[in-house]
């Protein structure tokens, strides 16, 4: 276990698509973070945008994704950083 407050930073990447519940990781990496750290992370999530993107996202990538790489799901994992909102300051930059 990782003491409480007791990180500057926490990286997460490329694991929020496979966990079971993003909310319990970010509450913890949240309780390992001392007042001024930050979270950083970098995911393939979800395009945000309707259009064909994201209905390959939901259907042919999707599956591929999931079925090879072990259980991945394209997710909209901004909206578990806004749940956050008000115990940080979040921000994000998309990648194309």
């Amino acid at each position: 276990d990782v003491p409480e407050a007791s990180m500057d930073h926490v990286v997460i990447t490329l694991v929020l698509c496979s966990v079971d519940d993003v909310d319990k990781v970010l509450r913890e990496a949240k309780r390992a973070l001392k007042i001024g750290g930050s979270i950083m992370f970098m995911e393939h999530v979800a395009d945000w945008t309707p259009g064909l993107r994201r209905q390959l996202q939901d259907t042919v990538l999707g599956s591929f994704f999931y079925t090879f790489g072990d259980g991945c799901q394209f997710r909209e994992t901004w909206k578990h950083f806004d749940k956050l909102q008000g115990d940080f300051d979040v921000n994000y930059t998309f990648a194309e």
